[in-house]
């Protein structure tokens, strides 16, 4: 009897298995997933290489200046990439009317050409980010100035901030934006997020922690003595607790 031959795309649990040359290229922002060999592009790519192509690059130099090798994937890749996105922007069907297609945190001189539809709907994206941006600035977050924001795009942690809030209005919405598109928009990846989400939920716990085992001196000190130290004279007891 003989055995079927081992499937290489899938793993042994029957999951999905991508092929060994795109494992190194699957965190590429440009990348939404893969099938067997062959890597799945997001709009955002289409946009791009389109862009690189018309600044007078090649398709093989397009596509390495997304963060591709073509030595690893090979020149078919990109010359198939190339091709399909200029086919698409000659059939008119590379840019559409939907804002959460923009990365609004990129100003408008960097855009390049866009017909009145596209411009139409990243004004739409520029409006809601700088919306975020003014807002923020109001609850007292510390930005870099609003020049800086404008001409040299605001750190992540801003923009991780912005998106959420962003994000909370739309679950209001009967037609809200899903946090994905939220994401595109402000020009931040679901992966940077959630990773963002993790590094502040963990922050959050580890000051919690020390608050309650401040609470905790506070009451053995005062227990202790049945006396209430003045303000200054118990900053003094913490800053010998936590001192080094």
């Amino acid at each position: 009897m003989r055995l079927a031959a081992k499937n290489k795309y899938k793993y042994e649990d029957g999951t999905d298995r991508p092929d060994d040359r795109l494992i190194p290229f699957l965190d590429n922002p440009f990348v939404v997933g893969f099938h067997e060999g062959r890597l799945k592009y997001s709009k955002d790519f289409d946009v791009a290489m389109y862009k690189k192509i018309k600044s007078g690059m090649a398709y093989v130099e397009a596509y390495n200046a997304l963060g591709f090798d073509t030595h690893v994937l090979g020149e078919n890749r990109a010359n198939a990439a190339g091709k399909r996105v200029m086919e698409k922007a000659r059939d008119g069907k590379l840019f559409t009317d939907d804002e959460t297609n923009y990365d609004s945190s990129v100003p408008r001189e960097e855009m390049g050409e866009l017909t009145p539809e596209e411009k139409r709907a990243y004004l739409k994206a520029r409006t809601h980010y700088l919306e975020e941006m003014l807002q923020l600035q109001k609850n007292g977050i510390r930005l870099r100035g609003v020049l800086y924001i404008l001409e040299e795009q605001e750190v992540k942690e801003d923009r991780f901030t912005m998106a959420e809030s962003f994000i909370e209005k739309q679950k209001w919405l009967e037609n809200g934006f899903n946090v994905t598109r939220c994401l595109r928009m402000f020009g931040v990846s679901d992966s940077g997020y959630y990773a963002w989400r993790a590094r502040r939920e963990d922050r959050g716990g580890k000051q919690a922690a020390r608050t309650a085992e401040r609470n905790n001196i506070t009451e053995k000190v005062n227990g202790k003595t049945q006396y209430f130290y003045p303000a200054e004279k118990f900053a003094e007891l913490i800053k010998e607790r936590y001192a080094g």
